[in-house]
Parts: C-alpha cells; sequence; structure tokens
C-alpha cells in the first residue's frame, strides 16, 4: 500500500473500524483489506448513484429471497 493510501481519510476510518470493533488484525492483512475496500467503495457509490435514479427506480430483482418462517 502507498503512503498516501496508508493516510487516507478512508484508511484511517477503517483503521477506526477496526479498533473500535475489537478485531485484531496484522499490519499486513489490515492493509490488504483496506486496499479491496478503497477499490470496491467507489463502485458501489457509483452504483447506488445509478440505481437511485429517476429512470430505475421502478426496477426490482427478478430473483425473490423469502426465509422459510415467512412461508407459514
Amino acid at each position: 500500500m502507498s503512503d498516501s493510501a496508508k493516510t487516507s481519510p478512508g484508511a484511517t476510518a477503517f483503521r477506526g473500524l477496526l479498533a473500535a470493533s475489537g478485531l485484531d488484525l496484522s499490519e499486513d492483512r489490515a492493509q490488504a483489506a483496506a486496499e479491496v475496500l478503497a477499490a470496491w467503495i467507489p463502485a458501489c457509490l457509483e452504483l447506488n448513484e445509478k440505481m437511485g435514479a429517476p429512470t430505475r427506480r421502478t426496477l426490482v430483482p427478478i430473483t425473490v429471497l423469502a426465509h422459510a418462517s415467512a412461508a407459514q
């Protein structure tokens, strides 16, 4: 991970999340996880923006997942 990635707001927030949750990850594993999140979060935000567009608000999943207790 680059020095700028280690000190980015996202990396700082991630380290805070690890500390708050009591997860004791090694520095290498924490860096690897932070890199994955750094790649995923922008893509998730972009997808969220696209799916929130007025033209897509009526889209629903074709597959409906239901818990077995809901059928009773």
